[in-house]
């Protein structure tokens, strides 16, 4: 009994020795990220923007999507330190290949078609590509889960998309510190910070600060101009006579006046300045952050009120 109460003690004293010490955690990994993904808040229907945040660009490949309106998103994105892409979890890559096989089956002829919505709907994002994040979940285990929105609507139907991204721990691998996880997360996205109005040329005493020497001394006052000489009058002097008007080219109308300059548009413009050249719309629909305005030969786009395409 004494033997194996001493093997024993020594199996426990092997496995201590061997546990590696848990690295440093910062008090709050969530909010050091929030600081620099800045979220995004949606409605709670998810059709509009309530607070704009970050604007995020993907860098690499693989994000797959489901539009807003879908009950359920069964693609469990994951992405891990040393990846080159996003990958899916089993139900997701399912997923897509029921989608592949029902696409298939329903091109064949004389052959009933497959159900309608078997599978959910998805979209593939790509590096390049803007986003949004609505939330951001450190789990016990310091996995970081980063639930995404699309920047922006896609296909004719205007669909917004959104897609939970997990960024999760090696199995078996000791918790990461904070600085490798935040790292990390930066191997997917870079971020921009949200939109702002654009910088005013400066004005008043701005711009007359700007204008003063070096030292803060006022500009010095320009000197006076010198007064002209005074020049004698001759009274007796008539005045040189008025020339002549002729009208040899009397009959000859006056050229036209040149073309007006055409007018245009621009993304990036807003709606009193489309209003400005184009007049109040035939048509305007609004769908939440998105609004189109339609003319009798334009449909013009605005998200978050300032142009995006125009057909």
């Amino acid at each position: 009994m004494r033997n194996i109460n001493k093997l024993g003690l020594m199996a426990g004293s092997a496995l201590l020795a061997v546990v590696p010490p848990a690295p440093a955690q910062s008090p709050d990994l969530q909010k050091t990220l929030q600081d620099q993904y800045a979220l995004t808040k949606l409605s709670d229907d998810r059709q509009s923007v309530i607070t704009a945040g970050a604007i995020l660009t993907l860098k690499v490949d693989g994000l797959i999507m489901v539009p807003m309106s879908a009950s359920a998103d069964p693609n469990g994105n994951t992405f891990k330190d040393g990846d080159t892409k996003i990958t899916q979890g089993a139900a997701g890559k399912g997923n897509d290949v029921a989608k592949k096989v029902g696409s298939i089956w329903n091109k064949v002829p004389l052959v009933p078609k497959a159900p309608v919505a078997t599978n959910v709907d998805t979209r593939k994002f790509v590096a390049g590509e803007k986003l949004n994040a609505t939330k951001i979940v450190v789990n016990p285990d310091r996995s970081v889960a980063f639930e995404l929105a699309s920047y922006q609507a896609y296909t004719d139907a205007n669909i917004y998309y959104r897609a939970t991204l997990t960024f999760r721990v090696a199995k078996g691998a000791p918790p990461p510190p904070d600085d490798k996880i935040v790292s990390t997360v930066a191997e997917v996205f870079s971020v921009a910070p949200a939109e702002t109005t654009d910088t005013k040329a400066q004005t008043g005493a701005g711009a007359s600060q700007a204008g003063a020497p070096q030292g803060g001394a006022p500009n010095p006052a320009p000197a006076t101009p010198p007064t002209a000489p005074t020049q004698p009058q001759y009274s007796d002097i008539p005045p040189p006579a008025a020339p002549v008007q002729t009208s040899q080219y009397a009959d000859i109308p006056p050229p036209p006046p040149p073309p007006a300059a055409p007018r245009r548009i621009a993304i990036g413009m807003t709606f009193d300045e489309v209003k400005a050249i184009y007049g109040e719309p035939d048509n305007i629909i609004e769908l939440g952050p998105k609004v189109i305005y339609k003319y009798k030969i334009w449909k013009i786009t605005f998200v978050k009120g300032k142009i995006s395409e125009a057909e």
